[in-house]
């Protein structure tokens, strides 16, 4: 009983830090677009500088798509299998976490680069790492698909099945839908 709290709490702190996340690009954005570029996007500069710039910033994309996946892979799947759920859950918390840095990083990087070239490019950049982020939001479901979590150790009360948990209340000869939890029988 004691793991499955402990594997809420992890998990639900991984997804108040998703939450955080996305408010923080989201914020970032707003900053960097209405408050820092205030005047219309400027003409193309062919400053060399803001092209190494804006090369930096898409290789730091490009890079960090695959790479955070890669690192998140490696981290979960280091020794999966001889580990106590408190450690799987750990390792899930720190693999998630570095995962997000990486794409916090190449996304901060883009709004950089936007803020001193002003150019529009970089923010397709900060897009499509933002909608990464987006689509890779934590989850007890992830949880137990990336630790193989097995049938007997699937997380309780997280997944109801009807006929281990519940014993219908009239006979089955009356074909009853009527369930009732068996913990709510105890109490009588």
């Amino acid at each position: 009983m004691e793991d499955i709290i402990l594997i809420k709490h992890r998990v639900r702190k991984v997804v108040i830090m998703w939450f955080i996340l996305l408010f923080e690009f989201v914020i970032f954005f707003l900053i960097s677009y209405f408050v820092l570029v205030p005047e219309k996007l400027q003409p193309i500069i062919n400053n060399m500088t803001h092209n190494y710039l804006l090369y930096f910033s898409y290789l730091s994309v490009l890079a960090a798509i695959p790479g955070g996946y890669y690192f998140y892979n490696k981290k979960v799947k280091s020794d999966k299998l001889s580990f106590s759920i408190k450690k799987k859950s750990k390792l899930y918390f720190n693999a998630v976490i570095i995962k997000f840095l990486i794409f916090e990083f190449a996304a901060t990087i883009s709004l950089v680069a936007f803020v001193i070239t002003e150019r529009t490019e970089p923010l397709y950049m900060f897009a499509i790492t933002f909608i990464i982020v987006l689509i890779n939001m934590p989850s007890v479901f992830r949880f137990e698909k990336d630790f193989n979590i097995e049938e007997k150790k699937k997380i309780k009360n997280l997944h109801i099945d009807k006929k281990k948990d519940f014993q219908p209340i009239a006979s089955e000869e009356n074909n009853a839908n009527c369930y009732i939890n068996k913990s709510e029988i105890l109490k009588f």
